[in-house]
Formats: C-alpha cells, structure tokens, sequence
C-alpha cells in the first residue's frame, strides 16, 4: 500500500494505491528450474547454482506443508484431502529429482560423501546407486568406501525407501562382503535388522564366520565374548533356514541367556 498523503493538503486528499502481487505455485517454479537447469548441464557453475536454488525451494515448501501433512486425518473433506495429499507427493517426487541431479554433480566432482548424502534422498535403485562408487578402482579411496558405507546403513535402514532395495543375490552377496570388508561390526545387523533379504545364505555364514572369534575356553564354557552374541545368532538363524539344525542349536547354547531372550523377542521367527 502506497499512501501519497499530503500532510498540507486535507485528509480528504489522501490518495491511496493498492498492489495486487500474483506468484507462482511453488511447484511450478521448482518444476522450471528443475528444466532450465537440465539446459545448463555444459556450465557447472550455473547448473549448481538452480540445482541447490530449487532444491532449497523444494525443502522450504515441504517444511511448510509438515503441520497440514500431520492433520490430513482431520480433513473431512475428501477433495481437500487429495488436494494436499497430491501437493505433498508432487514435492516429495520433485525434491528426490533434485537429490538425483545433485548426486550426480557431486560424483562429477569427485565429492563422494556429499553425493551419498543426496543420493539418499533421491529415487535412484539400490543395484545403479552402488555403480556409481568408483569402487573398481585400485587403491580403493578411503572416502568411496566410507561414502558407500553411509548409503548403504542409510538406505537398508530406512523401511521407507524399501522400493529402491533390488531383489538381487548379486547385489546382496556384494552389501554383505562389503560390510564384512569394511565394517565387520554392523553385519549381523545388516542380517537381522535391515530391508536386505536376497543373498546367498552359505555366503553369510561364511563372512560371519570370518568375523566371529570364540576361542576354546569360551567354546568349553558354551559361551562367547557379549561382542560376539549378536553374530553368532545371526549366523544361527541363517542355519535355521537352511535347516541346519543342530549346528544351529550349538550356537544358540553360546549365547548368555537374558541375551538370547532379548534376541529372541526382537526376531520371533526363532520360536
């Protein structure tokens, strides 16, 4: 509002201007950067640049549409419900497109976290996400395997993303030997506790056997060390499928008691 009053003329001269200012949706803006910056691919500078601004644009919207998404079951209106519910996937689809094309200008720049933590976010298949870790090369970089390490605990972690998990034994056996490989303490989680479900279950015992230490006193005693339990009842729930039975009850006696009951409650396919 412009007010033009003349403080000498009579207030019955005041004169007053009124702006009607029309923006665009959100959506729409994003959706245009989002184009125009697939034409900017040549220049780097300028690609970043409307890649970061519409993702930002993106991640501000959705933040204001978090306290509408936790009310949706208060909407009675069935056409006012879909509405938000379509505004909020359209966002959601719209920022995994940016978190891809970033990944992919992070990985262009050899910046392996940054372009993990992007492709977390994105929509990419588990089995394309992990060939885009340069991890053929030799030496292997330090940062790719704890870059790939981060994906992958992020990824088969989250039951949200289950989509983007392969039915691949191929890209199972690889997930497993890499954690075996490169952080030996999470694979038994990654065998009870994650999405993942298809690998070669010979192949599993094998790695947690390579990882698991029980020395011949601790066999004596039917016990292994605390650290070791979780690995041992993982590798006895791999013979249960294989129905190896007895090699499986041998190692549900190593582990402590309260232990076994605590694992037990949290994987009660063992009953």
């Amino acid at each position: 509002l412009n007010n033009n009053n003349n403080n000498n003329s009579n207030e019955n001269n005041t004169v007053w201007t009124v702006y009607i200012l029309e923006t665009s949706p959100t959506i729409d803006v994003a959706n245009e950067i989002l184009q125009k910056a697939k034409l900017h691919e040549g220049n780097q500078e300028e690609y970043f640049r409307l890649l970061s601004e519409g993702y930002n644009s993106i991640l501000g919207t959705i933040g204001g549409l978090g306290p509408v998404s936790n009310k949706l079951h208060l909407i009675n209106d069935h056409a006012i419900r879909l509405f938000w519910q379509l505004q909020i996937k359209n966002c959601l689809d719209l920022l995994k497109s940016f978190s891809t094309q970033l990944a992919e200008y992070y990985f262009s720049q050899k910046m392996y976290k940054k372009a993990a933590s992007y492709l977390v976010k994105s929509d990419c298949k588990l089995s394309i996400a992990i060939k885009k870790f340069p991890i053929d090369e030799k030496p292997i970089l330090q940062e790719v395997i704890s870059a790939l390490t981060y994906y992958l605990d992020s990824i088969l972690f989250d039951f949200n993303q289950i989509d983007l998990i392969n039915d691949d034994e191929q890209i199972g056996n690889f997930i497993l030997q890499h954690f075996e490989t490169y952080a030996p303490a999470k694979l038994a989680s990654i065998i009870l506790d994650s999405s993942l479900q298809q690998y070669n279950q010979n192949k599993a015992i094998e790695l947690l056997n390579n990882f698991i230490k029980v020395n011949n006193n601790n066999l004596k005693q039917n016990r292994v060390i605390p650290l070791q339990q979780k690995n041992v009842f993982a590798r006895a729930l791999l013979e249960i499928d294989l129905e190896k039975y007895n090699e499986a009850i041998k190692d549900i006696f190593l582990i402590d008691a309260d232990q076994l009951i605590a694992y037990i409650i949290s994987n009660p396919k063992l009953i």
